[in-house]
């Protein structure tokens, strides 16, 4: 059977739903800001590992959002320079980078954090 055949996005949509619910005492909320426009999402956090570490954009101390594709409109992009807000906007998360996990479930966001 080709892969392509396969029904791996349901499968992943429903692995995500369970990983959020599962880590939903650490799942934060924040909204995603582009040009003046707010987006709410809810994201889970991690530190980045050592082999993500490239040294020019992503650095040690940088971290990565997991967000829901749900959550943001369809035709936009994370890109370097959008800003993820939390609690009311004490904490902000600059996005390095981004990528969209071949399910096309989550965008895994490369992030730096300020306050």
């Amino acid at each position: 059977m080709p892969s392509s055949s396969l029904p791996i996005k349901p499968q992943a949509q429903g692995q995500w739903e369970a990983a959020f619910a599962l880590m939903a005492g650490v799942v934060q909320s924040g909204e995603y800001m582009r040009g003046g426009k707010l987006y709410d999402v809810t994201f889970l956090r991690f530190g980045v590992s050592r082999s993500e570490i490239d040294g020019a954009t992503v650095l040690a101390g940088d971290e990565k959002l997991y967000v829901r594709t749900s959550e943001l409109p369809t035709t936009m992009q994370p890109v370097a320079g959008d800003v993820i807000e939390t609690n009311s906007g004490a904490i902000k998360h600059t996005v390095l980078c981004a990528s969209l996990d071949v399910t096309e479930v989550v965008w895994k966001i490369f992030c730096r954090r300020s306050v």
